[in-house]
């Protein structure tokens, strides 16, 4: 198993099994790149095209767009795209219309994406002994389920994590930053 994908980067940390990891692959961590890929566009330092389409009186266009800091480029791919729709977007650019980036994703399947990185990076630090854990009922609920309305794993990293909250969250406790490479573990008050 990679941490965090192997689309983002990661790197072989783990044995999981191979029905988990199609499935964590097919459920989650497909919305946790995609919200990756186009969060890294809007900063400009994307290294992946996204494709995009944009859908106007004229029709249809398609094709590809990247981002160099600023800078915005559009490949504009013909083969996909009706002549009309072509024609219509060199004469009407500015015209108003629908404008689709990237592949659609769900931010909340990618945050259980950035929860199950930092689970499997606690037993690849302490070992599989944890999986028989209770205190980590809750994290392979959210997984298996894809949801969660169980607020202890969306704690930002920049606010303190007071005492208080680690007695209502019980520990270990997992917290996770918003980038999916990022995730630490807090057990008993150390990281």
């Amino acid at each position: 198993e990679h941490v965090p994908s192997k689309a983002l980067g990661g790197t072989p940390l783990l044995l999981t099994c191979t029905a988990c990891n199609n499935t964590a692959g097919h459920k989650l961590q497909r919305h946790q790149v995609e919200r990756e890929r186009q969060e890294s566009f809007w900063r400009g330092d994307g290294k992946v095209p996204l494709n995009f389409e944009h859908h106007a009186h004229g029709g249809t266009v398609r094709g590809e767009i990247e981002s160099a800091g600023e800078a915005r480029r559009f490949r504009i791919d013909p083969s996909r795209t009706a002549p009309s729709a072509l024609e219509s977007w060199y004469r009407n650019g500015s015209e108003k219309g629908a404008f689709t980036l990237g592949r659609p994703y769900t931010w909340h399947a990618s945050r259980i994406a950035d929860l199950r990185d930092a689970y499997l990076w606690v037993f690849a630090q302490y070992g599989y002994s944890l999986i028989a854990e209770a205190t980590y009922n809750w994290v392979r609920d959210c997984v298996r389920d894809g949801i969660s309305t169980n607020p202890k794993w969306a704690i930002d990293l920049d606010d303190p994590f007071t005492a208080e909250q680690q007695r209502i969250c019980g520990r270990p406790v997992i917290l996770i930053t918003s980038i999916p490479q990022g995730a630490l573990l807090v057990a008993n008050g150390r990281c």
